[in-house]
């Protein structure tokens, strides 16, 4: 089986906030600052996106949450990574190899 780095942060970072509830208004919060502090419009935001001004205040707001595909088209404008959207941190990269390590000791798998 084959996962990307993004795979494995993202897995990491699910397993970490597991026991997190999951923000609506969070997320539209991290959100609305990000485009705030580079300097764009709502408009100027839902327009780069590919996404109704409507649906990004919703967002924005916390009132509804977004598909998979709205995510990845925000975080590549406002140039963040999905962790720090959906859950408000980065993952560091040393956390990714240590899940590694930690997974394949678990499971025992070695290099054959």
């Amino acid at each position: 089986m084959h996962f990307s780095a993004w795979s494995f942060m993202t897995l990491l970072r699910m397993i970490k906030t597991m026991n997190k509830p999951y923000s609506t208004k969070a997320v539209g919060s991290r959100i609305r600052i990000r485009r705030d502090h580079i300097g764009l419009s709502r408009e100027d935001l839902a327009q780069l996106a590919g996404i109704s001004v409507r649906q990004l205040a919703d967002i924005e707001l916390g009132h509804t949450s977004m598909s998979v595909k709205s995510l990845v088209r925000l975080v590549e404008v406002l140039n963040v990574s999905a962790d720090y959207i959906l859950f408000g941190q980065e993952i560091e990269e040393n956390d990714v190899h240590q899940f590694v390590s930690d997974l394949l000791k678990h499971y025992d798998i070695t290099k054959k």
